[in-house]
């Protein structure tokens, strides 16, 4: 391991002797780590077999919070403060090279390092040898000062849209003569398709809001500034859509993703359940940011797969995108991406820009399959400025506008913080055409079965069909048979309820409930709900 030493080359006049070019030469060095304040050490890291660039290599100062990664040509910057007393530079597969800052020549450091084949399947797996993870360990460490929602007051306004559609319908499909109804939909197809394939939408709705959280005591209050949707008009059905499209935490320990708990990749307990690997570099927003994939460990556990870029100084995440993994406990889902952007502001605070969420729910009817979209975009956000007395006073979470429903066109105009693509115009004319035909109810109808797990007979509804039997490794073989009575029985009062039993333990379950919906427009309900049952962490039984 060689490390690259070059001096400095004086001849400023002839009557200057050697001596007192050394001496100048100590003085300029030695008054540079000790007057100023920071400063930047670069070089180049390479493979001393080889030759090559060794890319991603994690360089750290030792006594420092500073760090850097080397790029693809190897190359590096560290920007450090007179606290750092060693440059340590590590990499997987290399033997772990340290050397002390006062030994490095003209703030250059080239470094050679030796591969460490005969140590690396078993240093690799230490926590303190992987370089990527002691950049996440950062992260994870810096999760409460870099939660938006963890300042004293977070207020925005927030503007979603949410849109869910049939989509790939077949040919074999569409010459059915129960798709005759929708053929001017197909005809048309041009302006109303997604990636190329014809789609029905069935429901789209527009909401702009004001957002407030307090952190002494936790508290979120959200004001509906203005609502407005198209399409179906049954209000179960709305209202699990909405379930569904639940906010996720990025910063907390679980993310809740169709009322199941999932490990967050940033979790305190992310290490065990995620394999970490630095990827790329990049500028973002004037900053520098670097990108960590991650990927599940372990088979089924609820974890994802994805990709986060993270800010080099604050170790805030700036951008993460989820992908889910295919997991026998969400059996109705064939899809699922979740992006989230956060932008720095001033007092380097991150505060979320961005998100959106895209599922594509399981093929249950031969031809087709659902599609859901959901986009939110964030404006004047307000850090750590209380909001108005009253906002905290109510108990509600969520109230609305007494305008919220009857706003103009010229308001959604003005006011939308992103404009309704071409497509998105259209639908408001499609789903009210679609609206007029009988058959359009029919697959609302199939729709309802499919997302809300629930079949329909009558006065009650059955289900959810997909936890009619399962199996666990307490209970064995489950049996699970319930259901809730529908809008047929009564547009006020709900009953649910369930019985269920497992053949290994040998032990019956039960669940009851009642709810009473005192508003419609907005919804609002009260209700209790009973339960004897087991409870199995990350699995919600709906």
């Amino acid at each position: 391991m060689n490390i690259e030493f070059k001096s400095y080359i004086i001849s400023r006049t002839s009557n200057i002797t050697n001596k007192s070019c050394i001496f100048f030469f100590l003085f300029s060095v030695i008054s540079t780590f000790s007057s100023g304040q920071t400063w930047d050490i670069s070089g180049k890291i390479i493979d001393g077999l080889t030759r090559d660039p060794v890319d991603y290599a994690y360089v750290t100062a030792i006594g420092d919070t500073a760090f850097a990664v080397t790029d693809a040509e190897g190359n590096y910057t560290i920007h450090i403060s007179r606290k750092a007393t060693a440059i340590s530079i590590l990499a997987d597969g290399y033997t772990k090279f340290t050397i002390p800052v006062k030994d490095i020549i003209k703030l250059k450091l080239n470094v050679e390092l030796t591969a460490n084949v005969s140590q690396l399947s078993t240093e690799a797996k230490k926590k303190e040898e992987r370089p990527v993870d002691n950049i996440v360990e950062k992260i994870i460490e810096n999760r409460d000062k870099n939660d938006p929602e963890n300042n004293d007051y977070l207020s925005y306004r927030t503007y979603e849209k949410m849109e869910f559609d049939v989509a790939n319908v077949s040919d074999e499909l569409k010459e059915k003569k129960i798709m005759q109804p929708f053929s001017f939909m197909f005809d048309n197809m041009d302006s109303i398709t997604t990636n190329g394939k014809p789609f029905l939408p069935f429901f789209f709705t527009e909401t702009i809001s004001d957002v407030h959280y307090q952190n002494k005591p936790k508290q979120k209050r959200e004001i509906v500034i203005a609502s407005k949707s198209a399409g179906i008009e049954n209000l179960t059905l709305i209202q699990h859509l909405k379930d569904i499209y639940r906010d996720i935490t990025l910063y907390d320990n679980y993310v809740n993703v169709f009322g199941k708990s999932f490990i967050s990749p940033v979790s305190t307990e992310g290490m065990k359940h995620y394999n970490y690997t630095i990827k790329d570099s990049s500028i973002i927003d004037g900053k520098k940011c670097y990108k960590i994939n991650f990927t599940a460990k372990k088979k089924f556990e609820l974890t994802f797969n994805g990709e986060f870029w993270f800010h080099d100084t604050t170790f805030a995440v700036q951008r993460i995108t989820l992908y889910l993994i295919k997991n026998p406990t969400i059996n109705f889902v064939d899809d699922f991406k979740y992006v989230k952007v956060f932008t720095n502001v001033e007092g380097n605070k991150w505060i979320p820009y961005h998100e959106q969420l895209v599922v594509q729910f399981s093929n249950r009817v031969k031809g087709m399959s659902i599609i859901g979209r959901k986009s939110q975009y964030y404006a004047d956000t307000k850090i750590n400025q209380p909001p108005e007395d009253t906002v905290f006073k109510t108990t509600s979470t969520i109230r609305f506008d007494p305008k919220a429903f009857d706003q103009s066109n010229s308001y959604w105009r003005k006011n939308r913080l992103e404009k309704l693509t071409d497509r998105e115009k259209d639908i408001y004319d499609i789903v009210d055409t679609l609206k007029k035909l009988p058959a359009f109810q029919l697959y609302v109808g199939t729709i309802v079965v499919i997302l809300s797990g629930h079949v329909p007979y009558g006065k009650i509804d059955y289900g959810p069909y997909y936890n009619f039997i399962s199996k666990n490794t307490v209970e064995g073989w489950r049996f699970r048979f319930g259901g809730r009575t529908n809008e047929k029985f009564s547009t006020h009062w709900q009953f649910e309820g369930y019985g269920a039993y497992g053949t290994e333990d040998g032990k019956f379950k039960y669940m009851g409930g009642i709810r009473y919906t005192l508003k419609r427009k907005p919804f609002k309900a009260i209700g209790f709900q009973y339960k004897n049952d087991l409870v199995q962490p990350g699995l919600y039984e709906g």
